[in-house]
Order: structure tokens, then C-alpha cells, then sequence
């Protein structure tokens, strides 16, 4: 009996455990990494946040002008879509900015995400371009 309480315990410990993880909290902008408000204070001046969350590994950070941001918990950006008005060139890595304005004359970046194995690109065209960590492209679609 007493192994059954114990495991009983250690199951509903592991639960709560796993549940805290997944559970999204609201936080304020002050709360957010000095890299992700240095970021957010830089590039997009006169938006400002409106509702952010974290949860174990990351931040997620909706902007005043309808952008989305996500970052990691050292502050450094995952993810940013910001629609029509697309990504500031200035947060863009500088190959994958030029290599879009030469190819793709006119067009934006509306999203931008980064994983390990390279970078994923959205263009206000529709146009989808992967590139791997070295930027070059490895996919386009459309």
C-alpha cells in the first residue's frame, strides 16, 4: 500500500511538473530579456506591446501595429511576422536582405523564422524561400 501512495505521488508530481511547463504567462514588457526589448524599442518604435507571454522557453510579444514576435529566453528573436508592412531590414541578416532585393525587386519580408537549420522566409508576395545556415537558398515555393 504504502508503494502504491508513493507512486501514486511521484505520478501526480511528474504531472503538475510537465503542466507548469506548457502553462503560457502573461508578462510585462520590463519582464522580457534587455536583448528582446532593446529589439523591440529599436526597430519598432511607435508600436508597442500589447499583450506578451512566456512560458518555459520562450516570449511571445504581440505589437500595437498587428506584428508578432517570439524569442528565446536569452532574448534572441525565433520568429517575427509582421504582415504587409514587412520585417525591418535592420533585423534581417544582411545576405538574406540583399539576396531578396536583388532577386525579388519590390517585394517585403512579411515573416521571418530562424531554426537550426537555417532561416524560413515569407515574402508579401506569397513567395516562400528557405535558406540554410550559410544563406543559401535551399527552397523556394510558391
Amino acid at each position: 500500500m504504502k508503494r502504491l501512495i508513493i507512486a501514486l505521488a511521484i505520478l501526480a508530481i511528474a504531472g503538475v511538473t510537465y503542466f507548469a511547463m506548457e502553462y503560457d504567462r502573461t508578462i510585462t514588457f520590463k519582464d522580457l530579456p534587455p536583448k528582446a526589448q532593446a529589439l523591440i524599442n529599436t526597430n519598432f518604435e511607435g508600436n508597442s506591446p500589447i499583450f506578451i507571454t512566456t512560458d518555459w522557453d520562450d516570449y511571445k510579444v504581440v505589437l500595437s501595429g498587428a506584428q508578432k514576435l517570439e524569442f528565446d529566453r536569452d532574448g534572441d528573436w525565433r520568429d517575427i511576422e509582421c504582415g504587409i508592412a514587412g520585417v525591418p531590414v535592420s533585423i534581417l541578416p544582411p545576405p538574406i536582405a540583399a539576396h531578396v532585393a536583388q532577386t525579388f525587386p519590390g517585394a517585403k519580408i512579411s515573416s521571418i523564422s530562424k531554426n537550426w537549420q537555417g532561416y524560413d522566409v515569407e515574402l508579401n508576395t506569397g513567395l516562400e524561400i528557405e535558406y540554410d545556415k550559410d544563406f543559401q537558398v535551399t527552397r523556394i515555393d510558391d
